[in-house]
């Protein structure tokens, strides 16, 4: 295995490491759920959440293949984004043709002994582009075509006869992960976010929030999308918080005892940015806009709108965005769900000076904000713009990586009821260890 994520040589080996993973996942599942009980709780101990660790914690979460397994945006459903999932990280050779000929490698990371290997994903984006074309519209047209074409290939990855076919023991054993027991599934007719059976949100996301609670940590969690599944994601949170998720009916996370509080109900839970420039004062966010988190594309003249009719001033600089975030920590507000900017990182050519910001300060040794998400590169963050919200320049990605941006692996956050857990605890550590450095 790999040290940053999933790897197994050959179909039987994976799938041998799956059906193991299983066995003692299921035993740490039944320590957790025993660990987690929930024992009364008075005021004295919700006072304790604000003292008792030396840390507190926001944790931003991407939404698609990062915390569930289904892409709205791009219209993917469950077979879909696995079938991707496993185009991402199956290694093979191009023979003469091309054609891509796999080694039987599933793995995060490119195997080092062997540099002309690739994924089928990357044989896929390279080999199926189109050719030139006599006009700008027949470009257009044949640009759209590959795209279509190349999406398809992802998403039948391990269908019968495709490149990725003996894959499909992997495939079956994590689409068997996401379903919900059979007892649970029989009780969720009529409940559109568990339709076929299937889990949402993963299990590996939940076991975390009920971890934090336990321990009593400080805590925000903070969605961050691109897309339009916040209301989907919100009222999966909702059951949860208040013991009515078929998984979890003796939750209790509505502030109710001194727990946290998980819901994501009041419109001042739900906030949009706008972004036109990489400047201190080029950001804006706008809390109290739940109407807009849904919609497919944010116009400036709604988000403009929206802004005139808001309850809360839409902070329109990096130090107050950055202080408006940490008052609702001091407030025990436990969660938001924030629509990021897509038009601005693709218009800067998805970069990640333009991404999803995380304003950090680095002077505030008492706070430890980290961004799980898939699409966080090997060397490179990508699809987060990580700053020093007091002097506003970039942050290098080698002093953020493993303290303030995680790179998730989406197969071992299926298979690994705990993986979310360690993740946390790892990039504390990281922060920890630097903090008594310095």
């Amino acid at each position: 295995m790999s040290k940053a994520g999933t790897s197994a040589d050959g179909p039987q080996g994976w799938a041998h490491f799956a059906t193991s993973a299983h066995k003692h996942m299921d035993s740490r599942r039944e320590d957790l759920e025993a660990a987690n009980a929930h024992a009364p709780q008075t005021q004295e101990t919700q006072n304790c959440r604000r003292s008792r660790h030396d840390l507190r914690l926001v944790l931003h979460f991407d939404i698609n293949k990062t915390i569930l397994k289904s892409d709205k945006a791009q219209g993917s459903n469950l077979d879909a984004v696995l079938n991707s999932l496993l185009a991402d990280r199956a290694w093979g050779r191009v023979d003469a043709g091309p054609h891509w000929r796999p080694v039987g490698r599933l793995s995060i990371d490119k195997p080092a002994n062997d540099p002309e290997l690739m994924t089928y994903s990357t044989y896929v984006d390279k080999y199926l582009s189109p050719d030139a074309a006599a006009s700008v519209q027949e470009a257009a047209e044949r640009s759209s075509l590959m795209k279509q074409q190349r999406r398809h290939q992802k998403r039948t990855f391990t269908e019968s006869n495709e490149p990725g076919e003996m894959f499909r023991g992997v495939y079956d054993h994590l689409k068997q992960a996401l379903m919900l027991p059979p007892e649970v599934a029989a009780t969720t007719q009529g409940m559109p976010l568990f339709e076929g059976g299937r889990r949402h949100i993963l299990t590996s996301f939940f076991n975390l929030l009920l971890h934090l609670n336990k321990q009593e940590e400080q805590c925000m969690v903070v969605f961050r999308t691109f897309g339009v599944d916040i209301p989907e994601v919100a009222g999966e949170m909702d059951l949860f918080a208040s013991g009515k998720h078929p998984c979890y009916p003796e939750v209790c996370m509505d502030r109710r005892n001194g727990s946290m509080d998980m819901r994501i109900s009041d419109p001042e839970s739900f906030g949009v940015f706008s972004r036109v420039s990489g400047k201190p004062h080029g950001s804006r966010l706008l809390l109290g806009a739940p109407q807009l988190v849904g919609c497919k594309d944010i116009s400036k003249a709604q988000f403009s709108s929206a802004a005139d009719k808001a309850a809360l001033a839409a902070p329109s600089s990096f130090t107050s965005i950055h202080s408006t975030l940490m008052k609702l920590l001091d407030d025990e507000k436990s969660a938001l769900a924030l629509r990021d900017c897509y038009e601005y990182w693709s218009a800067c050519g998805e970069c990640s000076s333009a991404g999803k910001l995380l304003l950090l300060d680095p002077d505030d040794s008492s706070t430890l904000q980290i961004f799980f998400d898939d699409n966080i590169e090997v060397s490179d963050a990508h699809i987060v713009d990580v700053r020093d919200v007091t002097s506003g320049d970039s942050i290098a990605f080698e002093d953020a990586i493993g303290r303030h941006l995680r790179k998730v692996d989406p197969l071992q956050a299926i298979l690994d009821p705990l993986y979310y857990v360690r993740a946390v605890h790892d990039c504390m550590r990281v922060f920890r260890s630097v903090k008594d450095v310095s």
